[in-house]
């Protein structure tokens, strides 16, 4: 969070004036390691602008160690426009001195950074942290100062909770923030991971987002809620013969006939068994499609209920 201790705001303009010097851009280093992050074009651009009228906002260091003249400094804030100083040739460039140890300046910076456009919501949220752990401000605070709403803060900080991976997934698709939350609410990482997949691939907006999140937390209920009635019923229901006669308790049953791989001998009647509820066979049936869908295939499962059996067609292309 280097790039936080930073910005001083323009009503701190005296003290700046007190603590202004000019020094050599070579006396300055900078432990950021941005420099593969700015835009060339603009850097080049800039520099003219200094040639031309040279550098309007000084930029913000701190000294690094008494007695030192040469390397003395550490940039705080100001990376881009030192960069444009030494391409256009500028010998001393205006820097305001900070003090050492001073909050409320850090502070500042932090705020003004959160109030510019050049952040995105991961680092909003890191900022957001940064001023609760290592300033003690609460949510409401930050708020405050930013006027926004409180609830804006709690949404942002609740990002952090998606992995730097997710995080990384997220901006390289140009998704939304409304978009991570929902995506947010899976728990697994691979499903989270199917959902960023399918997001990007089908190009969903918000609303068709938060459908698919919808689906995916069904399917994750309903798969824990059969996981939990197969293991409290055990093998009761599972293998149960049929009576010669079909009887009450046994009219609303799917029957399946189970045959030998090999035709049975003559006089021999098959064996049927009956399954009361067939919930554990059609969520089998859906987790085995699923597999085909995050494929991109296009697989359709058909499914007609009678009062003697059950009629399951399942189409899946060649070129699946």
């Amino acid at each position: 969070m280097q790039d936080f201790y930073t910005k001083i705001r323009q009503t701190y303009a005296q003290e700046h004036d007190q603590g202004q010097l000019f020094l050599r851009p070579e006396q300055i280093q900078s432990k950021t390691a941005r420099k593969s992050g700015h835009d060339t074009n603009a850097i080049i651009r800039l520099a003219e602008s200094i040639k031309k009228y040279g550098i309007i906002k000084p930029l913000s260091v701190k000294k690094r160690g008494e007695g030192q003249e040469f390397g003395g400094y550490e940039l705080v804030d100001g990376e881009k426009r030192l960069r444009a100083a030494i391409l256009a040739g500028v010998a001393k460039v205006p820097c305001f001195l900070l003090p050492q140890d001073d909050k409320s300046h850090a502070i500042t910076g932090i705020l003004e950074h959160l109030r510019g456009k050049e952040m995105n919501m991961f680092e909003q949220a890191a900022g957001f942290r940064l001023l609760m752990q290592d300033f003690s401000m609460t949510q409401a605070e930050i708020a405050q100062k930013l006027g926004v709403s409180q609830s804006s803060i709690a949404n942002k900080l609740r990002l952090l909770g998606l992995s730097h991976e997710e995080q990384r997934a997220i901006l390289s698709y140009g998704l939304t923030e409304r978009h991570a939350r929902s995506v947010l609410r899976l728990k697994e990482p691979k499903m989270r991971a199917f959902a960023l997949h399918k997001i990007r691939e089908e190009r969903l907006n918000v609303a068709a987002t938060e459908d698919l999140i919808e689906k995916l937390l069904d399917a994750a209920s309903n798969k824990r809620k059969t996981e939990r009635e197969a293991l409290a019923s055990g093998d009761e229901k599972q293998g149960r013969e049929i009576p010669q006669n079909r009887g009450e308790g046994v009219q609303n049953d799917a029957f399946f006939t189970v045959l030998s791989p090999q035709t049975p001998p003559k006089g021999c009647i098959p064996r049927k068994f009956a399954i009361p509820d067939l919930t554990p066979l059609y969520n089998s049936i859906e987790r085995t499609l699923s597999i085909f869908r995050k494929t991109g295939a296009t697989v359709s499962c058909m499914r007609e209920e009678s009062a003697d059996g059950v009629r399951i067609v399942i189409e899946i292309p060649k070129n699946a």
